[in-house]
C-alpha cells in the first residue's frame, strides 16, 4: 500500500488555453479570480484555507484589483494541505489542484480537491519509566492530550511528551528526558504510541546570576526571582520568575536557562535585554516605620511602577523596603524631594 500522498496538478481545458500547471510560464501576469475547496471537512475548511497562500480577492471587496495568481505558489499550497493533513493523522489524503483559465487567457480559476480517506487512530499509548515512579502516575497518564483511541495527531504527540517533562520536572527531576516514538500500521490505519522517561536525581536551585542589564541593577532583578538556592527544584517557578519580570515592563527580551550539567543543583542564568528608556520621577520619603518609600511615575503609562522591587498595582503608592536595593537609586535623597531617573 502506497504511504505516500498522490499529488497532481493539472489545468483543466479552457477555451483559450490548456495545460500543466508547471508548463506555465511564472513570468505571465495569471489573474486570480477564485478559490474553492472541495472534499475538506467542514470542522477543517478554515484550517486548510489559512495554510494557503494562493488567496483570491476578498468577497465584500469587489472594487479590488485581482489578485495575481503564481502557478508555482499554488504548488507549494499544495505541499502545505499535504502536510497539515498528515500532521492530523490523514496518511492516505490524496490532494489535487485544478487551475481553469478562462477565455481572455489570463484570469484562473481554481480549485482544490481532497481526498481524506480513513484517518490513523492511536491504539495505545504506553509510558515506561526508568527511575521513580510519580505518585499519581496513572492519572497523569490518563489526562495526557493524546490517549487510545484519539485521532493521531502530530501536536498533541509532541504535547503529551512536554506534559510528561513538565510533571517530572515539577516534582523535582530537573533534568528529566522523555524519548517518544510512534510506529504507524498504515495498513490498519493505528498507531502505538511510547514515552520512556529517564528522571534523573531529585534537583535544587544553585546560583543565579543575572547578565545584559545595564541601567537596572541585577539586585533589582533578583527581588523578582520566585526561588532561591537550596530550594527543591521547579519547573513552575521559573515560569513564575519570567511572568514576573515581564510584568516590570523594564526588559524587551527575558531568557531564562538552566546550566547543561548532570548534577542536582541547578544553576540558572537569566539573559536581560532592557527596554527602551523613559522617564521617570521618583518621589522619595519616609514613612512612621522611617523606612525609605519611593513612588515611580512612568511617564505616558496608565500605571505606577516602583524603581526597585516589583510591588502590587493597584494601590499608587507602595514601600519598596522588601529589598535593600529598593532604595539604591535614593541615596543621598532627603524626606520629600523628588528626583529623575532614566530606567
Amino acid at each position: 500500500m502506497a504511504t505516500s500522498l498522490a499529488l497532481a496538478l493539472v489545468v483543466a481545458t479552457s477555451a483559450a488555453f490548456a495545460g500543466a500547471v508547471d508548463t506555465m510560464d511564472p513570468e505571465q501576469p495569471w489573474a486570480l479570480r477564485a478559490v474553492e475547496l472541495r472534499g475538506v471537512g467542514l470542522g477543517r475548511v478554515r484550517d486548510v484555507d489559512g495554510v494557503m497562500t494562493t488567496q483570491p480577492r476578498p468577497w465584500w471587496a469587489p472594487w479590488r484589483t485581482l489578485p495575481a495568481f503564481d502557478p508555482q505558489a499554488l504548488a507549494a499550497d499544495v505541499d502545505r494541505i499535504r502536510a497539515f493533513y498528515r500532521q492530523r493523522g490523514w496518511y492516505a489524503a490524496e490532494v489535487d489542484a485544478d487551475a481553469t483559465i478562462d477565455g481572455d487567457g489570463r484570469t484562473v480559476d481554481v480549485v482544490v480537491t481532497v481526498a481524506e480517506g480513513r484517518p490513523v487512530d492511536v491504539e495505545d499509548v504506553v509510558v515506561r519509566v526508568d527511575g521513580p515512579v510519580l505518585p499519581g502516575q496513572d492519572a497523569l497518564v490518563g489526562a495526557l492530550p493524546l490517549r487510545a483511541t484519539d485521532r493521531f495527531d502530530e501536536e498533541a504527540y509532541e504535547a503529551a511528551s512536554r506534559t510528561l517533562r513538565s510533571a517530572y520536572r515539577n516534582a523535582g527531576y530537573a533534568r528529566a528526558t522523555v524519548a517518544k516514538r510512534a510506529r504507524v500500521d498504515l495498513d490498519r490505519h493505528l498507531a502505538t504510541v511510547t514515552y520512556t522517561i529517564v528522571p534523573g536525581p531529585v534537583c535544587v536551585f544553585g546560583q543565579t546570576q543575572v547578565v545584559g542589564t545595564r541601567a537596572v541593577d541585577p539586585e533589582v532583578v533578583l527581588a523578582d526571582v520566585a526561588f532561591r538556592p537550596g530550594e527543591p527544584f521547579r519547573e513552575a517557578s521559573l515560569s513564575r520568575t519570567r511572568t514576573q519580570l515581564q510584568a516590570t515592563n523594564l526588559f524587551q527580551t527575558i531568557g531564562i536557562t538552566e546550566d547543561a550539567g548532570a548534577g542536582d543543583v541547578v544553576d540558572v542564568t537569566i539573559a536581560l535585554r532592557e527596554a527602551p528608556p523613559r522617564d521617570v520621577r521618583l518621589d522619595v520619603g519616609y514613612d512612621t516605620c522611617a523606612a525609605t518609600r519611593g513612588l515611580a511615575h512612568r511617564h505616558r503609562r496608565r500605571h505606577h511602577h516602583v524603581v526597585g522591587p516589583r510591588a502590587p498595582r493597584p494601590t499608587p503608592r507602595h514601600r519598596t523596603d522588601r529589598h535593600p536595593a529598593a532604595a539604591h537609586r535614593a541615596d543621598g535623597a532627603r524626606a520629600g524631594c523628588a528626583a529623575h531617573v532614566r530606567i
